[in-house]
């Protein structure tokens, strides 16, 4: 049944639990833990499509199964999973709040702090899905209180609460609260610098040092955010073969502001041209995401091109991404952005007095 469900085949799988909950005997514990999350899955079925009553209700007898098992701290991790997943599905504030909170009571009766964080993430996930920032900015907010309770933490517990303060900043942000985005940020730096060499901990350093950069420049302070910027280029280029990614994005989101600013954009045109360099060095064919900037990368090249009056070489950086773009699969984004650089080009074609250029690039541009 939970394969099925896994495939996408919720008929098939609810009928598969329903044979599962009609079969009788003496359960041992371990078959009675695997009901429970059974259950849940069938619960997650039913949410699905749109029965919450009957969801409710098979969350209620996944707990029931739990209830007949010895109270082991591995039955009370069970037991904090089933609420977690009533938590999830739950359709009102007052229910997911109830779940949350049993959850974290159980984990906390377990001692597993780690636990208890993720639950929080998770629930800050469900509010962020919805777009209910506020209540996504409590869930992190309680997830980080988790930790700094701690008398210490692990570089990869110091590492988590980074994070924790990142998405937290980000929630600060959907609601135009700057100032304690950026305190946000200042402490997820912190702990990154405290966490030290560890997998991935630079990478994700540099991408707050952008998220700082980004913040700074909507309450005007350019020059504190051309530093965080800086910091994250030195931060990576200790590792240019491992953070070739990581330097294209930040250089295409560096070029991105600076072009907004007229005294910028020769500036801006540099880290372009960066960014292109790195987007090609890690594109290897597969990962579309990086295909899709290294073609943005190009058509924001060739606007600071563009306003340099050089439009023979933004007719060379609209080719390049309508060269990229027609590899991708079709989408209403990959068309409009196709139509946005054969209009770019058909301009420049016109004012290079190549009418007949122009008149086909206009044409497509129409069409799409």
């Amino acid at each position: 049944g939970r394969r099925l469900a896994e495939e996408g085949e919720a008929i098939k799988a609810s009928a598969m639990f329903d044979r599962a909950l009609a079969e009788t005997g003496q359960w041992s514990s371990k078959t009675r833990k695997e009901l429970a999350q059974a259950l849940c899955c069938y619960a997650g079925i039913k949410a699905e499509q749109g029965n919450e009553e009957l969801a409710e209700e098979k969350i209620d007898a996944a707990l029931k199964q739990l209830d007949f098992c010895p109270d082991t701290s591995y039955i009370l991790l069970e037991r904090a999973d089933v609420w977690g997943c009533r938590a999830q599905l739950a359709p009102t504030y007052e229910k997911w709040e109830q779940a949350a909170e049993r959850q974290d009571t159980l984990y906390r009766k377990a001692r597993l702090p780690d636990y208890q964080v993720l639950g929080w993430r998770r629930s800050a996930k469900k509010w962020e899905d919805a777009g209910d920032w506020a209540l996504a900015e409590e869930c992190h907010r309680r997830a980080a209180e988790v930790y700094q309770r701690l008398p210490s933490l692990t570089p990869e517990q110091s590492c988590a609460l980074a994070e924790i303060e990142t998405y937290l900043g980000l929630c600060y942000y959907r609601q135009g609260k700057y100032d304690q985005e950026l305190s946000c940020y200042e402490e997820a730096i912190r702990l990154r610098k405290d966490a030290g060499e560890i997998e991935d901990n630079y990478d994700a350093l540099s991408i707050v040092y952008c998220n700082q950069a980004d913040s700074l420049l909507k309450t005007g302070e350019i020059d504190q955010a051309e530093a965080s910027y800086r910091a994250a280029e030195a931060l990576l280029q200790h590792g240019k073969e491992k953070y070739e990614e990581s330097l294209a994005r930040l250089y295409y989101e560096w070029a991105e502001h600076a072009r907004l600013t007229p005294q910028k954009q020769r500036e801006a045109f540099g880290l372009y041209t960066k960014a292109i360099f790195y987007y090609e060095k890690a594109d290897d064919g597969e990962d579309a995401e990086i295909g899709e900037y290294l073609a943005l990368s190009y058509n924001g090249r060739g606007v600071c091109r563009f306003e340099r009056g050089d439009y023979a070489g933004e007719v060379e950086d609209c080719s390049q991404a309508l060269r990229l773009r027609a590899q991708f699969p079709a989408s209403f984004h990959n068309m409009l952005q196709t139509a946005i650089a054969r209009k770019n080009r058909g301009e420049c074609h016109e004012l290079l007095g190549l009418c007949g250029e122009a008149r086909r690039d206009y044409e497509k541009a129409a069409e799409l």
